[in-house]
């Protein structure tokens, strides 16, 4: 006896193939978490629920922030991509390379003339000085 089943076809579940392509982006979610916590001195959790909202929207909307967290946090440029998201990519570049720029801006710094160094030795000082 020969059982027939009907034309439904077997795939691998939908969800599970999700879960694989976005396991990157959930690696790089969840070490933006450890830091964050590590810094604010919050679990994990409460890191994850509350406070990473509020850090992504300051580091999307103050370039000046980012640049400072970037430094603080030593975010790698994935972290950077997900916290400013695909929206907001137009500024990454000035957020990775902020210090690049500022040194080619300033150059080398110009020496003080030898009078000028004179002139304040032989100030006297005064006690606000201090």
């Amino acid at each position: 006896m020969r059982v027939t089943y009907p034309n439904d076809k077997y795939n691998f579940p939908t969800w599970l193939r999700e879960k694989k392509q976005i396991r990157s982006s959930i690696e790089v979610r969840n070490l933006i978490i450890a830091k964050l916590s590590a810094i604010t001195h919050n679990s994990f959790k409460k890191s994850k629920d509350s406070t990473l909202a509020y850090f992504t929207l300051m580091f999307r909307n103050n370039t000046d922030f980012a640049i400072k967290i970037k430094k603080r946090f030593d975010l790698s440029e994935p972290e950077i991509k997900y916290l400013l998201g695909p929206s907001h990519k137009h500024k990454l570049n000035e957020i990775l390379h902020y210090n690049e720029i500022i040194i080619e801006k300033v150059g080398k710094p110009e020496e003080e003339k030898p009078v000028e160094k004179e002139k304040k030795e032989k100030m006297q000082q005064s006690l606000l000085d201090f």
